[in-house]
């Protein structure tokens, strides 16, 4: 028998993709928006790993999109 693990799980609040040079180089997978409140929160966070990125695009389940930049 085959047993899948991860599959028919809840589907995500949000899917952040991170950017740096204009190219998708990572995502962050968010169940609540607790989560996502906190992934970009860290964006803003001096030394953090999401504040190496040069922008967050937040794409939410009921379809809305998202851009936040960095501040110079």
């Amino acid at each position: 028998m085959i047993e899948f693990v991860g599959f028919d799980g809840p589907a995500p609040f949000s899917i952040i993709f991170w950017q740096r040079n204009g190219e998708y180089v990572s995502k962050t997978i968010c169940y609540t928006k607790e989560e996502e409140r906190e992934a970009v929160s860290r964006f803003y966070t001096p030394n953090d790993f999401y504040g190496a990125f040069d922008a967050a695009i937040i794409s939410r389940r009921e379809g809305t999109v998202k851009t936040v930049w960095r501040w110079a």
